[in-house]
């Protein structure tokens, strides 16, 4: 299970449940740490550190704090993979992850583990700056949504209706 809330409540409830579950925002492996694989960590400490000496020095003010918008990603060290910090897989888990071969177009034959450190390293490395959002992307119903070599912009990421493969549909106003 994934979720968005910030709260440990969908982990305790999948883990009463024996199902698997993601952290979101905070480290959440303490609260059921045979069920937490990974999860998306955010550092909220170098954004608040940042915003802050911004506002001390003036350059945010009640004039532009409406056009202050963090985008800040793995190379600005403003987030993390994992359940919990510096642990990017829940060692219990890597066994069963690393067992599971996928047939990668550029890697080839790889395990889910080595493709997940490897996705880690590339998106970590500022200079390779690895994007998960660059064509070619098809949506659940086959258009292709992103050319080969293009990127989504910040705009498109956040505005965009449609979905990728596997997700379940039709939704009201989901584009054709």
């Amino acid at each position: 299970f994934a979720f968005t809330e910030d709260t440990p409540t969908v982990i305790q409830v999948a883990a009463k449940k024996g199902l698997p579950s993601f952290s979101h925002y905070s480290p959440m492996k303490r609260f059921a740490p045979d069920r937490v694989v990974s999860g998306q960590l955010v550092h909220w400490e170098k954004i608040y550190i940042d915003f802050l000496a911004k506002v001390y020095a003036g350059v945010y003010t009640n004039k532009n704090l409406q056009d202050v918008d963090y985008w800040w990603l793995l190379p600005q060290g403003a987030v993390e993979l994992g359940g919990a910090y510096g642990e990017p897989v829940n060692p219990k888990f890597a066994g069963a992850l690393k067992a599971k071969k996928l047939n990668h177009p550029v890697f080839g034959e790889i395990s889910v583990y080595d493709l997940v450190m490897k996705e880690l390293a590339l998106m970590s490395d500022v200079e390779l700056a690895a994007d998960p959002f660059q064509g070619p992307i098809k949506d659940r119903q086959g258009k292709l949504r992103v050319p080969a070599g293009l990127r989504l912009t910040k705009h498109e990421l956040e505005t965009m209706e449609w979905a990728a493969p596997g997700v379940k549909g039709p939704w009201p106003n989901e584009p054709k």
